[in-house]
């Protein structure tokens, strides 16, 4: 994935998109950390209390579903 995506829309565009086409609560939320916030997988991780693979995991399958929406 390209990051430089991030910065073809506003912050607001993406959380509308990702409350749009992300149904889990916890891929929105590492997602809006990650992507939106810069967030690295393993302080998302922290924050959750949850694995590192899990946070990445959560954010491929997420990511994906999100972008395959995106112009």
């Amino acid at each position: 994935m390209d990051r430089e995506i991030i910065h073809t829309k506003s912050r607001a565009e993406w959380e509308h998109l990702i409350h749009q086409h992300v149904f889990d609560e916890m891929g929105r939320k590492i997602l809006e950390r990650n992507l939106l916030d810069g967030i690295p997988y393993e302080r998302i991780a922290e924050e959750l209390d949850i694995s590192r693979a899990t946070v990445f995991n959560k954010f491929k399958k997420c990511s994906d579903r999100l972008f395959s929406h995106c112009d």
